[in-house]
């Protein structure tokens, strides 16, 4: 995308010059795939998208701009300094494994010498100036669990990164693995048991926590030293902040005036296919690539709080749901009682609290937080579907 088309696609967008005037915090600039950015990315889109940002919207002085990439010795050496020069703060590698065969099986374009490489090469970089984040997979198939602990050791002795995601593979309808795992052939894939998975999970908190990280959501860790190097764009969808979706496929939630001179959240969709969007955005007539749009009520807002709050070590918190109700109905108080009775079974919540899987979070006497217990946040996704209302 140049900065010619994403001026027209933002000048043309009611939803975003609505936006205009609001302060920009953090950019995810779009990029192809990860597995074919290193063949397709052109640095001076992400420059020119970059600069128009900065001069068409008002941006915080810290402004937090985060790239995904695999790790591609040839993208890491010749294209991101130039990224970094641009005002590039964060970069997320798609490592995932450290195992060849793994790396096969998910179909990935790197190697396990791509890896390294790419490690020495990001040796040479001021890492004061970048926030290195990385991104690994367990319970993958015949993965033994010593196996995924020296893993994580070898993944922080090469990149020494700030922050790590975990993620338990999950095995996606429709995809390769998925067929493999359902295949009728006697090499098709074994997955592990709930209970294997949930060792997998235990062994990956307590190996990152002795290799200094600090777990403040599920799958994220930031390393203890540096508790700022958490992933600012995820805080701000799990947290309910406005975020504006550009490009195909992008998804928005964002406040708007409306025509009672109120507010209300909405779900923005962008046209998923590539070239239907992008005729779409040269279109006089629409000129904006949104597919369609959803206004969303109070309540649901709140849910969507609750289910990512849930995954937070920290759990939910009133300071970040009052507000929202608050936009709603802005000459009504609610009290921490009215609200939690609002969006949660209490019920189901005290049935939890008193088998030591949630836990209330009190100032005072006032319950102003939810969270889930050492013992329950293994099972967080569960307690969430089944106390939010």
């Amino acid at each position: 995308m140049t900065s010619a088309t994403l001026s027209l696609l933002l000048t043309r967008c009611p939803r975003c010059t609505l936006a205009v005037a609001r302060l920009i915090s953090c950019m995810y600039p779009p990029l192809p795939l990860p597995c074919l950015s290193y063949l397709f990315f052109q640095p001076e889109s992400f420059l020119s998208i970059v600069s128009f940002i900065k001069q068409n919207f008002n941006t915080t002085k810290n402004l937090h701009i985060s790239l995904e990439s695999n790790p591609t010795p040839s993208f890491l050496k010749n294209t991101l300094p130039t990224l970094l020069d641009a005002g590039l703060t964060r970069l997320s590698l798609g490592i995932q494994s450290l195992n060849a065969t793994d790396l096969k099986l998910f179909n990935r374009n790197h190697t396990v010498s791509d890896i390294k490489s790419s490690a020495n090469i990001l040796s040479n970089f001021n890492r004061e100036k970048l926030d290195l984040s990385i991104d690994m997979i367990y319970s993958r198939p015949n993965q033994k669990l010593s196996e995924w602990k020296d893993e994580l050791s070898s993944v922080v002795e090469l990149f020494s990164p700030n922050h790590i995601s975990a993620y338990e593979l999950t095995y996606e309808r429709g995809t390769p693995l998925y067929k493999s795992l359902h295949s009728p052939s006697p090499q098709k894939l074994t997955e592990f048991t709930n209970d294997e998975k949930a060792e997998f999970y235990t062994h990956t908190v307590s190996s990152l926590t002795e290799l200094g990280f600090t777990q403040y959501e599920v799958s994220s860790f930031h390393h203890s030293s540096s508790p700022q190097n958490k992933s600012r764009h995820n805080l701000m969808y799990w947290h309910g902040q406005d975020y504006i979706g550009v490009g195909p496929g992008a998804h928005g939630r964002i406040y708007l005036p409306i025509a009672d001179n109120g507010v209300k959240r909405f779900k923005t969709f962008r046209i998923l296919e590539p070239e239907a969007y992008y005729n779409q955005c040269l279109s006089p007539e629409i000129s904006h690539g949104i597919r369609k749009q959803e206004q969303m009520s109070a309540v649901e807002t709140l849910r969507e709080i609750l289910l990512f709050g849930f995954r937070m070590v920290d759990g939910v918190r009133l300071q970040n749901l009052i507000p929202h109700l608050q936009k709603y109905s802005p000459n009504q108080k609610f009290s921490s009682e009215e609200v939690w009775e609002m969006v949660l079974d209490l019920n189901k919540v005290e049935d939890y609290e008193s088998e030591g899987l949630l836990e209330w979070v009190m100032e005072k006497s006032e319950r102003v937080g939810l969270k889930a217990t050492e013992k329950g946040f293994i099972l967080s996704d569960k307690l969430s579907f089944e106390v939010i209302k």
